[in-house]
This record gives C-alpha cells, sequence and structure tokens, in this order.
C-alpha cells in the first residue's frame, strides 16, 4: 500500500511540473526532436539533423503523439506516467541490491530508494523536456532488473526479455549497444554452465531482433551498414579535437560544433561523413595520446558535474524570472543534493557485494569509457540513476555486518580515493553553478546532441 502511495505522489508531482510548465519553451536537441517528429508525422521518414542520423526511438514516440493529435504536450503528459515507472523499479532493484548483499531489509531499502526517485529534482524536471532520457530510463533500468534476474534464475525466457528491452533502448539512446554484450559476459562468468551460456546467448539474441530490422532499413535506405546511428564520428571529434572537449552544461561554454566539419569530410554520403569523422577523432587520441590522457580528467568532471539541465532552465529563466537569492539558493540545494547522492553512493557501494554491486562496477567503467573516449557531461549519467540512488540508500540506513578488518580498510580506501576524485572535480565545476546568463545566441549552452 505505501508503494502505491508514493507511485500516486510521484505521478501527481510530475503532472504538476508538466501542468506548470506547459507553456515552456524548448532548447537545442528539444527543437530539432521536435521538428524531427514534426517531419516523421507528415510522412516525410526520418531525417538526419545536421548530417548525422539519430536514432528513431524518441522520434518516434512524439511523432506518434503528433499523429494521434495529442501534441507535444499529450507526450510530456506520457513522459509523467514513464517516468513514475522508475519508482516501483528502483524498489525492486533497492530490494534485490539489500539481498544480494546479505541485508535483510531489503523492502526498507526498496522504499527508501524508490521515495528519493519519485521526488527527485532532475528526474521529475525532466518529465516535462523533451528529452530521449524519460523514455530511455524505464527500458534501460526494466533490462538491467530482467538481467539480474534471469541470471540468478537462469530463466531463458527472462533473459530474452531482458534483451527484448535492452534493444528497445539501444534504439532511444546507442549507449547500451556495447554495454550489452558486457553484460552477456558477466552473466557466463556467473553461470559458467550451458544454462548460463543460453541466458547469455538469449540475452544478445534478444537485443539483436530489436536492432536488426532498423539496421535493414539502414542498409536499403544507404547501401551500407548503419546499426542505429551516426553520431560516433561527431562525439569523437567534439572529445578529441585541438580546441577543446565540448561540454554543454551551465556555465562551460565550450563547443566545437565548427571544428567538426572537417573539410576533407565533406561533400560525402552521410554514412562516409561519420566514418571520416570516426577516422579523424580515433586519428587524434592516436596522434596525441598525451592530450588524451590529461583531458580525460577534464570529460570525468564534466560527467560528474553537481549541476543539471534543471539548474540550466533556472538561469536561462525559463521558469520565470526568479530574484538572485532564490534562483541561487535553489541551485544550491540542487548540487548539494546531487553531491550528497554520488557520494553516499559510492560509500555504500564500496561496503556492500553481490551481484548489483558486479553490475554497478561493470556500469560505471564501461560509461566512464565512453565518455573518456568522447566527452563529457551531467545529463550522461542520468543511466546511473537508478544505482546512484540505491547506493546512497544502503549507506543511509544502517546495516552492520561481519566483516574482516582486512577488508573493511580496503572498502575505506576505494571509498577516500573515489571521493578525493569526486571533491576534486567538484571544485573545478561548482563555480559555474553561479555563472551569470550567457548571452542570446551564445553556441555550445543550448544542449548536446
Amino acid at each position: 500500500m505505501r508503494l502505491w502511495l508514493l507511485i500516486l505522489a510521484a505521478l501527481a508531482i510530475r503532472l504538476a511540473g508538466v501542468a506548470a510548465a506547459w507553456d515552456i519553451g524548448c532548447i537545442g536537441d528539444e527543437c530539432y526532436y521536435s521538428n524531427l517528429a514534426h517531419h516523421l508525422a507528415d510522412g516525410e521518414g526520418f531525417r538526419p539533423h545536421s548530417r548525422h542520423y539519430w536514432p528513431p526511438g524518441y522520434i518516434a514516440f512524439l511523432a506518434g503523439h503528433l499523429k494521434l493529435g495529442l501534441g507535444l504536450s499529450g507526450a510530456r503528459v506520457t513522459q509523467a506516467f514513464l517516468s513514475t515507472l522508475l519508482v516501483p523499479m528502483v524498489f525492486l532493484l533497492g530490494r534485490q541490491a539489500a539481498r544480494d548483499a546479505g541485508r535483510t531489509d531489503g523492502a526498507r531499502v526498496g522504499m527508501a530508494a524508490a521515495f528519493l526517485v519519485a521526488f527527485h529534482p532532475t528526474l521529475v524536471a525532466y518529465a516535462h523536456y523533451l528529452w530521449s532520457e524519460t523514455l530511455f530510463l524505464p527500458l534501460f533500468t526494466g533490462g538491467l532488473l530482467l538481467i539480474h534476474t534471469a541470471r540468478a534464475r537462469t530463466s531463458g525466457r527472462l533473459a530474452l526479455a531482458a534483451g527484448l528491452a535492452m534493444g528497445a533502448s539501444c534504439l532511444v539512446k546507442v549507449l547500451p549497444l556495447y554495454l550489452v554484450p558486457l553484460l552477456a559476459a558477466w552473466v557466463i562468468a556467473g553461470t559458467p554452465t550451458r544454462r548460463g551460456v543460453r541466458v547469455a546467448a538469449l540475452l544478445m539474441a534478444g537485443t539483436m531482433a530489436i536492432i536488426l530490422p532498423w539496421t535493414a532499413r539502414n542498409y536499403m535506405v544507404y547501401g551500407r551498414l548503419v546499426l542505429i546511428e551516426t553520431t560516433t564520428g561527431k562525439n569523437l571529434v567534439r572529445g578529441n579535437n585541438p580546441v577543446t572537449s565540448s561540454n554543454w552544461d551551465w556555465g562551460t561554454g565550450r563547443s566545437t560544433r565548427g571544428v567538426v566539419l572537417r573539410a576533407e569530410c565533406r561533400d560525402v554520403s552521410l554514412v562516409d561523413y561519420n566514418a571520416c569523422l570516426t577516422r579523424y577523432g580515433v586519428g587524434q587520441i592516436i596522434q596525441h595520446p598525451v592530450r588524451f590522457v590529461t583531458r580525460a580528467g577534464t570529460k570525468v568532471a564534466d560527467l560528474v558535474n553537481p549541476t543539471s539541465f534543471l539548474v540550466r532552465h533556472i538561469r536561462r529563466g525559463l521558469y520565470g524570472d526568479w530574484p538572485p537569492p532564490l534562483a541561487d539558493g535553489v541551485v544550491t540545494a540542487l548540487a548539494l543534493f546531487n553531491m550528497a547522492l554520488m557520494a553516499m553512493a559510492v560509500w555504500g557501494w564500496t561496503r556492500h557485494g553481490g551481484a548489483w554491486w558486479q553490475l554497478t562496477i561493470i556500469m560505471v567503467l564501461y560509461i566512464l569509457a565512453v565518455h573518456v573516449v568522447t566527452f563529457g557531461m551531467s545529463r550522461f549519467r542520468l543511466p546511473l540513476m537508478p544505482i546512484i540512488v540505491v547506493g546512497a540508500v544502503m549507506a543511509v540506513i544502517p546495516w552492520r555486518a561481519a566483516v574482516p578488518q582486512a577488508s573493511r580498510r580496503r572498502q575505506m580506501t576505494w571509498a577516500a580515493v573515489i571521493l578525493a576524485i569526486l571533491l576534486l572535480c567538484w571544485a573545478v565545476r561548482v563555480p559555474d553553478l553561479y555563472a551569470p546568463p550567457p548571452p542570446p545566441g551564445t553556441p555550445g549552452l543550448l544542449g548536446g546532441d
């Protein structure tokens, strides 16, 4: 009963946010998504944006609402329901993670984590933003829950369902595409039997069953192999160009859109353009390894930046003209909340083991690797938000377990090292929270595609 009340409260606050932001303007990629959705709804098919082909899932989601006459406001209402789905999902995740760690208070951990997700300011705000994360997160989190359960039960049917969910999430954001093979390897490592191999194979099969029809469509359109989209090259260049790594968070002002337009990559097809940029980006990493390594710290700082797009909207006055003391106070509270969650998650996960701890390590390292190779941004850590919340809750809710002294010292050492890195990253980025508004038309602060 308490969970249902929490779900209803989460839905109510998200719908209230949608109503309050009914006439809010679009920014950056929000405008591009809606334009592409209008083209699709008008029968013009999927069109590239700025010489790049985006994943089709979110564009189709918006276009479906336009086609049904619900408009983009109707899509925001649907997103309120999608965002609310994270509440029961994170309850299950927290309960499973606690049990994996040998705790007997799984329901308590799950409820506390679900409460944080229900009222998480950033997640509440994303319900009325036209960004793909609100559609992506339930698919991705649901896929992870199914993978964990399929591995525990060696269930082929659950593994297939997990693959279907992960495949659908890949069509919204391509990020999980290369994570799925790592998760399949994790399944086999934990269950090195014929049944374990079968679970891993069905996970991969379910994922590809969703992706390959779209790949076949791309081949018919372009005559080339395009698994999902063609933004890899652009992102590699934006993170490894001679100027600086891109970022579109509040106050950074770093944009390298002009650098992307390499002279040797012009006047070629969309697919060849992506391949050309990919070669250039990889070449920059190989030719300038010291710059790549030193720039990695900046990218990590961008990824764990305690800001959010909610902060950006407040600073830009999209929620009204707030007095500076009020805006600064809310921004400070949001930043402290984000920092506290990340810090407590480090402490919680370094103190606990189990299958969810292993999944957490895999996902954190994978997402760090992707964004060190490309570029970092606070929005890019949202896929980790459910496990960040659960880790934070397991740190806050006390649990006494018999842990050898040597293991306890090792846990504290790892936590201290990671927290020191986070503090250094935050020290670099916190001043940006209080930067003055950029002049109208400033490139690079309108959103990252």
